[in-house]
């Protein structure tokens, strides 16, 4: 806990990350802010940013916030306003709503399998309230929602975390300080969940082998036709902002084949650099990427994992949109529960025939004098073996 922020370059770089709860940073002066600005998306700082009802409203609202704002990957409404009692007081818990996204990151796992970690959030009784946003930034992630349809505007929930790389550095927004909650269920899923997110946000900064910048990948587990997004912040030979147009990067498949990528130079931040490439094959992948001029090894980032999903195991809940839509379009009717279902014996189309035989059945087979002869056969056959001593 800082009593004051750095304001120097040599003090704030020396940090991985910064989680701020509610802070005010209207008690940061400009360039204080240039520089926690220039931290995360120069320096590939982790930034964590956690809503509150104290502070927001008032320095949302105050003049010379702009790179505030930009730094968080939500977008707040416009409004002088105080802030509303039943954003943050509700009388009853809501558990988080998790996107797809959000089920699949690894970093939010309160468990080693997506399997227990799915568990541990269902026992997870929530949280009561959140910071109202207009909505999610375009190009950041949403990872989970609060669940309270009242608060719902149109068909979208509340968002509640999300995250956003800006620059080199990577941000993730909580809409209120209550992942304290989870030691209800055990402190060890506090701890989990904290340390999981702090080593995500931090992975940039961590990955730091070259004074010439980072290269990072967005993910490290996907699937086979799945697009991966490189992201560089790079810097000349003069340790400024590299203004190269375009940059490239190998990328080293699991079999040892070589492709190339090319990252374009991003206008809106200096040295940031983006690109993507499709992995078709499982196994692990690895990007590396030789800054111009430079005499060091190649930057690398992290490597990340390909492979085909078990959707059975990971996806175990019982999809009825989908199953309404196939019988839908094949005629059918889709009954969700076995009591919804009294009326499907007059639903069911009558299949039954019936075949008339006009000649009489054959009676071959069914009468003792054949069985009689049958086995007449059968005893003189072994008879005749035993007399002639075959085997």
């Amino acid at each position: 806990i800082l009593d004051d922020f750095p304001r120097t370059r040599e003090t704030l770089f020396a940090y991985d990350v910064i989680i701020a709860f509610d802070p005010d940073w209207r008690d940061l002066d400009a360039t204080q802010l240039e520089l926690l600005e220039r931290w995360v998306a120069q320096q590939a700082g982790g930034l964590v940013l956690v809503a509150g009802p104290v502070f927001m409203d008032a320095w949302l609202q105050a003049p010379g916030m702009e790179k505030v704002r930009a730094l968080y990957p939500v977008e707040f409404n416009r409004r002088f306003a105080v802030v509303e009692d039943a954003r943050f007081g509700a009388k009853q818990p809501w558990p988080l709503d998790f996107s797809r996204e959000g089920l699949e990151a690894a970093f939010l796992w309160l468990g080693d399998t997506a399997t227990a970690s799915l568990g541990a959030w269902e026992s997870f009784k929530g949280v009561y309230g959140y910071y109202d946003v207009r909505g999610p930034k375009l190009g950041a992630t949403v990872y989970a929602r609060f669940s309270d349809p009242r608060a719902a505007i149109g068909n979208d929930l509340p968002v509640y975390m999300a995250g956003q790389y800006f620059g080199s550095g990577q941000v993730f927004y909580l809409g209120s300080g209550e992942m304290w909650r989870l030691r209800g269920d055990g402190d060890g899923l506090f701890e989990m969940f904290y340390t999981k997110l702090l080593r995500h946000v931090s992975q940039g900064r961590l990955l730091r082998g070259s004074s010439r910048g980072v290269v990072m990948t967005e993910g490290d587990r996907f699937v086979p036709g799945a697009s991966v997004v490189v992201r560089a912040q790079l810097t000349a030979a003069n340790l400024e902002p590299l203004e190269q147009p375009t940059v490239s990067a190998t990328v080293i498949g699991p079999d040892g084949t070589l492709e190339m990528v090319s990252l374009a130079l991003d206008a809106t931040q200096a040295g940031s650099y983006h690109g993507e490439f499709t992995v078709r094959k499982e196994g692990s992948y690895r990007v590396e990427l030789l800054p111009p001029e430079s005499k060091d090894a190649p930057l690398s980032a992290a490597p990340i994992q390909v492979t085909v999903p078990d959707l059975e195991r990971t996806h175990t809940e019982r999809n009825d949109p989908l199953l309404r839509e196939l019988s839908s379009r094949s005629g059918g009717q889709y009954y969700s529960a076995l009591s919804a279902a009294a009326d499907l014996p007059d639903v069911l189309r009558d299949a039954s025939r019936t075949t008339t035989i006009t000649a009489a059945p054959e009676r071959l087979w069914d009468n003792y004098w054949m069985m009689g002869l049958v086995c007449g056969a059968l005893c003189c056959e072994w008879f005749l073996r035993r007399l002639l001593r075959l085997a």
